[in-house]
């Protein structure tokens, strides 16, 4: 089953991964069925669970900053609001059609 994990195809797998030397892992049991299936598979199962749990680092990782980020949009939100508050605070407002006249007079 395992035999063809030195395929080309299955070698960016490995390169991203840890990086095993598969071919140790195929060519030294021969002979021993049990374990010319189950090292192979037991190396794609560790090489699955690394990968896992990097990705959920990743994602924690990821989610902390937009936590943190989104605290500080609050923050600069408001602030921008109450600068629009002051700029327009003092200012005449017309109603909708009028108010391009006195964008223009401005």
């Amino acid at each position: 089953v395992f035999r063809y994990l030195d395929s080309s195809f299955w070698q960016p797998w490995f390169a991203l991964t840890a990086g095993f030397d598969m071919d140790g892992y195929i060519e030294a049991p021969k002979g021993i069925v049990a374990i010319e299936w189950l090292m192979p598979l037991l190396a794609l199962l560790y090489e699955l669970f690394a990968i896992v749990v990097v990705l959920n680092l990743l994602i924690a990782a990821m989610g902390a900053t937009f936590a943190e980020l989104d605290e500080k949009a609050k923050v600069e939100w408001q602030y921008e609001r109450v600068q629009l508050i002051r700029e327009y605070k003092d200012q005449k407002m017309f109603p909708a059609p009028l108010n391009v006249l006195h964008l223009l007079w401005r």
